[in-house]
């Protein structure tokens, strides 16, 4: 018989999807202790589980013009 209480975080990440998207996703962590009941011992082992509350695309307007470097040297080098 389950006796007790689970503890519940809300756990929310930003995440880069594409030209001006962003990913946004928003989770519960939920933590319990759990008593396993045997003929010789009880131990306590502490469980956490992630679960997906909601995820959602952020879109923005999208630039005329897109540059991406990644250090000095790109900006000189305008080979295709």
């Amino acid at each position: 018989m389950p006796i007790g209480t689970a503890n519940c975080d809300f756990v929310s990440y930003f995440q880069s999807a594409g030209i001006n998207q962003t990913s946004h996703k928003i989770y519960i962590d939920v933590y319990a202790d759990v008593n396993i009941i045997t003929p010789i011992d009880e131990p306590t082992v502490r469980i956490k589980a992630e679960v997906l509350v909601c995820e959602n695309v952020i879109v923005g307007k999208v630039p005329d013009t897109y540059l991406s470097m990644h250090d000095i040297s790109d900006m000189l080098n305008l080979n295709p």
